[in-house]
């Protein structure tokens, strides 16, 4: 392998290790859970076989104000094994919606001189570990879920070129995500997760316009707050100011 193919190869790494945590952190504030059900029984007989089994998954996610999903495709096989500690690991198809600013750095790389009229789509394969409820049927949150995720050939093909451009873009957008997950965690006001996540898509695509937020100074008011609040406040003021400015 050669050195620029070893840097790309080390880019990708780095991108999807990215994309596995702002994942799980929207799958924290979305509340998103994954249901497996399956079409046979007898797994425990078969899991030494092929390990390969129809299924019926599907991945709920509450969100009101920004596109999230995680969409486990039947398309092609979905692999099980037994994992060391009781639990099944999973591998599966997958594609991915992220929230529109998100999304737009993507598809904005999205190109090949070989593919040019392929649809943009972000698709790869995902490892989760779930756990079994009962003899057909898995449920899991999908946060903790998620172990792995690798782009497909397609994505690849078409992402190659740009993997160190697209983590360099989505890192602002990775801190405040990861950020509203954690203010997140023990929020059991369903009006106040609502909120939350009413401010953060406010914040994401204040910075999808290629606005700068002072991050560590925000972060330290939120936490006193307890919202995202002043965040939302500062931009609703500078944009405000942009505003005059045109009048």
């Amino acid at each position: 392998m050669s050195n620029q193919e070893n840097q790309v190869q080390s880019a990708r790494t780095v991108l999807e290790e990215m994309l596995v945590c702002i994942i799980s952190d929207l799958a924290r504030i979305s509340e998103a859970r994954i249901e497996i059900y399956f079409t046979e029984e007898g797994i425990e007989d078969r899991l030494d076989l092929d390990g390969v089994f129809k299924v019926n998954c599907e991945v709920e996610v509450w969100t009101k104000h920004y596109d999230f999903g995680f969409e486990l495709l039947d398309t092609a096989p979905i692999f099980f094994k037994l994992s060391d500690d009781h639990k099944y690991l999973m591998r599966s198809a997958t594609t991915i919606k992220l929230p529109k600013p998100l999304m737009d750095i993507f598809e904005s790389h999205y190109a090949n001189p070989l593919f040019e009229n392929v649809q943009f789509m972000l698709s790869g394969r995902a490892e989760l570990c779930v756990e079994r409820d009962y003899r057909c049927y898995m449920m899991n949150y999908l946060a903790p879920a998620l172990l792995e995720f690798e782009f497909d050939e397609m994505s690849d093909t078409m992402l190659r070129s740009s993997y160190a451009q697209i983590y360099s873009e989505l890192e602002e957008f990775q801190r405040w995500i990861g950020f509203a997950a954690v203010m997140h965690e023990g929020m059991i006001d369903y009006q106040n997760a609502e909120r939350l996540q009413k401010h953060l898509n406010i914040i994401l695509e204040y910075v999808g316009n290629g606005r700068t937020l002072p991050f560590e100074k925000l972060t330290t008011l939120c936490d006193v707050a307890g919202s995202l609040q002043p965040v939302v406040s500062l931009i609703r003021k500078n944009m405000q100011v942009a505003e005059d400015a045109y009048k």
